[in-house]
């Protein structure tokens, strides 16, 4: 089966984020993720956000990760296409930037591909102040931008509570 490659924004932009709703151009859009399926205890909470420095509202992101599952992580998924884990080309971008802050700690965003449920990750710092991060689809190991079906920021595995905003988040190509 043929698949489409998702028309992005001019600007890139997958998070379209306001007072109201986490929206996004296309796709399914943002929801919360955790380990429960996997029988964890992890638990997220998204809430509105900061305005970062280019004027875009943040989410605001807080995970409590929790022993139970042998790689516990609480975060936030992107799914592209309109329904979960349908796999989307976005070999239109080659680099994913987002803005980021928060507690300091360290976090992962992913890609997850077609066939699988483990994604390919980048770890990243939220500091204190808002920060661009831009990361080239090449340095996300063994990724194949056309067969996506999942882009995710994620707390975890080490336990405790964490707290970090996500803004401008875009696909582009550089």
């Amino acid at each position: 089966a043929k698949k489409l490659a998702l028309a992005l924004p001019d600007d890139g932009r997958i998070s379209q984020f306001s007072t109201s709703k986490f929206a996004s151009p296309g796709g399914l859009g943002w929801f919360p993720s955790n380990d429960s399926p996997m029988g964890g205890k992890s638990s997220i909470a998204l809430q509105v956000g900061d305005i970062d420095p280019s004027g875009q509202t943040a989410m605001l992101i807080k995970a409590k990760v929790q022993a139970g599952f042998a790689f516990p992580w609480a975060g936030v998924v992107f799914f592209p296409a309109q329904q979960a884990m349908q796999a989307v080309d976005l070999s239109n971008a080659n680099t994913l930037k987002f803005k980021v802050k928060g507690d300091g700690k360290k976090y992962q965003v992913g890609f997850t591909m077609q066939t699988s449920f483990i994604p390919t990750t980048h770890n990243f710092i939220a500091e204190a102040e808002w920060k661009e991060i831009s990361l080239a689809f090449s340095s996300f190991k063994g990724l194949d931008a056309s067969i996506i079906t999942m882009l995710s920021f994620n707390a975890g595995p080490e336990t405790g509570d964490y707290q970090f905003q996500i803004a401008d988040v875009r696909l582009v190509r550089e």
